[in-house]
């Protein structure tokens, strides 16, 4: 939805009138969408977001939108936001979006791309959230068949259940894909989009390489994963590597599991033990704030002693002093070619072969990289 569109409902609405702030604005919202102007499939700002554009409150907003939806004009997607309905709506063939809870915060974002793309295509999308039992106390192969999807997009886990589960799938030669992660390559035929990880800390690496820093840590999310592997592959080709340098927290989980951890007495311990870095890579976005929290404490100025960068975006990371640089996500991209990926196999059936699709991460610049060249040249100066 256009700024210029909320700017004119803004403009249109009368504080001084007697006429309700919630009808007012679910009035013009319905005028838009009669007249074509929001045509289906176009996602609505979510509801604090117009709440605080339109300067009205959260409560005025959602009662417009209970009407709306009660009119039949708008659908509400659990954990994909809100759009505009069509009459197709309740008889479209539905996909569904099975993923690990934990990823909550990226799943919703990607969710939302990937119903704009379903959408136009007459699809329907269902975002069906997992605990980490799912594999092990659901029968996938049954859900799938009792939500009578067309076709899912699901996010693996590394157990025995989960393998088993997507090979019964196969052999029933339903239609889907993988998302996210890279278990079972070679094990399974249906193609598996994920972000490209290794390019991600190719390039981290690289930058902060160009920028005169040699002695870079690593805080990676597990041993000996694609992170760690790519940090350690980088160095072998320079050499100079102490393995004091990487730490891993063994933490994959959202931002409130985060919190629970002993996070400041890991990113203590790990300053203290490598006083020579002069640049920290991380994983986890959420270690960041551990990071800059006890380098505070201990008088490190980030970046002018110490630069970061984290491989994985997050909304907190713009808000830290200073701001983080980081990686993000492909949300876009990836959303479009799981579609076309999954589109293929409705049409075509699995493929016989497994295809891998790794989409390039966006570095994002910001205040918390500086560079030892210039450091030099002034000492030299």
């Amino acid at each position: 939805m256009q700024q210029d569109n909320l700017k004119d409902i803004k403009n249109r609405i009368r504080r001084d009138d007697p006429i309700p702030l919630y009808y007012q604005l679910e009035k013009e919202l319905e005028k838009l969408i009669v007249s074509g102007v929001l045509t289906p499939g176009t996602r609505l700002p979510g509801d604090m977001e117009l709440s605080r554009f339109m300067e009205l409150n959260t409560r005025t907003v959602a009662n417009a939108m209970n009407g709306l939806k009660k009119k039949g004009l708008i659908v509400r997607k659990r954990r994909a936001g809100t759009f505009i309905k069509d009459n197709a709506g309740e008889n479209s063939p539905t996909i569904g979006f099975f993923y690990f809870k934990e990823a909550e915060e990226r799943i919703r974002r990607i969710s939302e791309h990937i119903y704009q793309f379903l959408h136009p295509l007459g699809f329907d999308l269902k975002i069906i959230p997992f605990e980490k039992d799912f594999y092990e106390t659901v029968n996938l192969y049954q859900k799938i068949r009792q939500m009578n999807l067309s076709g899912a997009i699901i996010v693996t886990l590394d157990t025995p259940n989960c393998k088993k589960s997507l090979t019964v799938l196969e052999k029933d030669k339903f239609p889907y894909i993988r998302w996210g992660n890279a278990l079972f390559v070679g094990e399974l035929k249906a193609a598996l989009v994920r972000g490209d990880d290794m390019q991600a800390v190719r390039s981290a690496m690289e930058h902060l390489w160009k920028l005169g820093h040699r002695r870079i840590g690593l805080v990676c999310a597990s041993k000996e994963n694609e992170t760690e592997n790519a940090y350690k592959s980088f160095y072998a080709k320079r050499g100079g590597l102490l393995p004091r340098w990487v730490v891993s927290v063994e933490f994959t989980g959202p931002l409130e599991q985060w919190e629970e951890l002993p996070g400041d007495q890991i990113m203590r311990g790990y300053l203290e033990m490598n006083p020579d870095v002069t640049a920290i890579v991380t994983e986890p976005a959420a270690a960041c704030v551990n990071l800059l929290r006890q380098m505070s404490i201990m008088c490190i100025n980030v970046p002018q002693d110490i630069s970061i960068i984290s491989l994985r975006d997050w909304e907190g990371l713009k808000a830290l002093t200073p701001p983080v640089s980081c990686f993000e996500i492909p949300y876009g991209s990836m959303a479009k070619t799981s579609v076309d990926k999954l589109l293929q196999a409705i049409r075509n059936g699995l493929p016989e072969e497994e295809e891998i699709i790794k989409e390039e991460f966006t570095f994002i610049k910001r205040k918390s990289v500086s560079s030892l060249l210039k450091k030099e040249t002034v000492n030299a100066g």
